[in-house]
């Protein structure tokens, strides 16, 4: 739905919803699929993306890193009073953000809600030197390993509900 180039700076998204996108690719079988919604490339200038009053629901596909949203290079993110539910991916459900510049990044997420998405690796996951801060978040019915946050960063979680109700 949204491809954010190299020369972006700044995108904000607000008051709007995402809803059974489903990434095609027509590139070849090993091409790799990123972004279910919104794919950020970031490859050669810092990229800030802000999310907020925004809903996600049904999107991707099982082969897609990030599910809703990937965030590749230097790229910040702060989402806000946003639904993410029923996503699909294989790094992170609902986000992926990568790092390969090993530069510090930081997720923000504040005020949302992260309910019966599934991907291998977590409905968030990060990369090294990426810190992820938590506020008044839910995060309910998520499934794969590490079900909720996959963060090879540095987590703050504060305020926040974790359903693990059948955590082994």
């Amino acid at each position: 739905a949204i491809y954010v180039g190299n020369n972006s700076k700044y995108v904000a998204v607000s008051l709007s919803n995402f809803t059974k996108n489903n990434i095609k690719n027509s590139l070849g079988e090993n091409t790799q699929l990123e972004g279910g919604v919104i794919y950020v490339n970031a490859n050669t200038s810092q990229v800030t993306l802000d999310i907020s009053l925004s809903n996600f629901e049904n999107n991707s596909h099982r082969d897609v890193d990030g599910g809703a949203i990937c965030l590749d290079g230097s790229s910040n993110a702060h989402i806000e009073s946003c639904i993410f539910n029923n996503n699909t991916g294989k790094l992170g459900s609902v986000i992926l953000i990568k790092n390969p510049y090993n530069k510090k990044l930081s997720l923000i997420m504040d005020s949302s809600a992260f309910t019966n998405n599934n991907a291998a690796t977590g409905a968030i996951a990060t990369s090294p030197k990426v810190t992820t801060f938590v506020d008044e978040c839910v995060f309910a019915n998520n499934t794969g390993e590490n079900r909720h946050i996959y963060n090879n960063g540095f987590a703050v979680v504060h305020d926040s509900i974790f359903d693990v109700k059948d955590a082994k």
